[in-house]
């Protein structure tokens, strides 16, 4: 598998990603090439305002959401391939 940044991945079980939203929805095409389906992808790091525009994007590469956890306006997430 190549993701969009060239570098060749074997697809893994986990990624996790602790990085604001703006870079975290950036990177999201290549986070997600890097699951296998079912691999889970963790993220942090997104203030809360923003949680939606992160599941949308997790949402648009075939990922399903499935939790949020928040704290002092913060969220992280978990998301499975599908």
């Amino acid at each position: 598998m190549v993701p969009a940044d060239g570098i060749r991945v074997e697809p893994r079980d986990l990624a996790v990603a602790n990085i604001l939203a703006g870079v975290l929805i950036d990177l999201m095409p290549s986070l997600v090439a890097a699951l296998r389906p079912g691999g889970k992808l963790l993220t942090s790091g997104v203030v809360t305002a923003r949680e939606a525009d992160v599941v949308a994007a997790a949402a648009d590469q075939g990922c399903g959401h499935l939790e949020s956890r928040h704290r002092g306006g913060w969220t992280a997430s978990a998301f499975e391939r599908r």
